[in-house]
């Protein structure tokens, strides 16, 4: 099955990303992150367009985002899916950290060039890049919407929110 980015042009996307980070996660992320966020929201039908050959005005502009003007002739601008995309991996990256499971369990590699950040400050890492995907998304979605028969299903929530009190 043919994907929206690849571990080549994902970083492209995104955030400044080390040129180390191993293409086979970059590639797992992406597939996982088009079923749970991306075909969700925009439909099967639609994901199959947007990976396929031909690719119209309308569908390029879907995936790389630009400039629109809607029904009521006001002027938008928006990335697509392909920068929202590139977020979710992004997050669900920096909320892995790196981790594995082996036969002795779940692990994580530590040397001496680079030290974890802790759990609080990679939670509100994850938290604000998936604040950014989630816009990505929607102003992706809110350009969808314009089209003629074209149905954009709400999605359902992304994430669980708990919200703590003090430290």
């Amino acid at each position: 099955m043919k994907h929206l980015l690849t571990a080549d042009n994902w970083s492209g996307y995104t955030r400044i990303a080390s040129k180390h980070v191993d293409e086979e996660e970059v590639d797992t992320f992406i597939e996982e992150c088009e079923q749970l966020f991306i075909i969700p929201a925009v439909g099967s039908d639609m994901f199959l367009r947007l990976v396929g050959e031909d690719l119209d005005e309308n569908l390029s502009l879907l995936l790389e985002g630009g400039e629109y003007v809607d029904k009521a002739q006001k002027k938008h601008v928006f990335k697509g899916i392909r920068y929202a995309l590139a977020y979710f991996v992004y997050a669900k990256m920096a909320k892995n950290d790196g981790a594995m499971i082996s036969r002795s369990g779940f692990m994580q590699h530590n040397d001496e060039y680079a030290a974890r950040m802790d759990d609080k400050n990679r939670v509100n890492k994850y938290n604000d890049l998936m604040n950014v995907a989630e816009s990505y998304l929607s102003g992706s979605l809110e350009f969808l919407k314009t089209w003629d028969n074209v149905e954009v299903k709400p999605v359902r929530g992304s994430r669980v929110r708990i919200i703590g009190i003090g430290d």
